[in-house]
């Protein structure tokens, strides 16, 4: 990703929790995805492996991620259709 920052630790038990609060994260997926000296292809890119890195950031990603959707064929449809019959969070984006 574009910056390295050390926001995760470990706790006694292990677990990872973040040190930053959700608003700076949001702040910077939001500039991820707003930064036109990339390619959209790229910010998109990073947007899914934004998802992987951390739960809470999951939201923010996909509002972006499904934010302009371009269906071409009939199979894209089917797909995008078993997406939201399947993961009820994405449902939420959709208009």
């Amino acid at each position: 990703m574009f910056w390295e920052w050390e926001v995760l630790r470990w706790s006694f038990h292990n677990e990872r929790r973040t040190i930053l609060p959700i608003e700076i994260c949001e702040r910077v997926i939001d500039i991820v995805y707003l930064d036109i000296t990339h390619a959209l292809e790229y910010r998109l890119k990073t947007l899914r492996a934004c998802m992987r890195v951390c739960r809470a950031w999951v939201p923010r990603c996909r509002y972006y991620l499904l934010h302009g959707v371009t269906l071409e064929d009939r199979k894209q449809l089917w797909k995008f259709s078993a997406l939201l019959t399947t993961d009820r969070g994405c449902r939420a984006y959709v208009k």
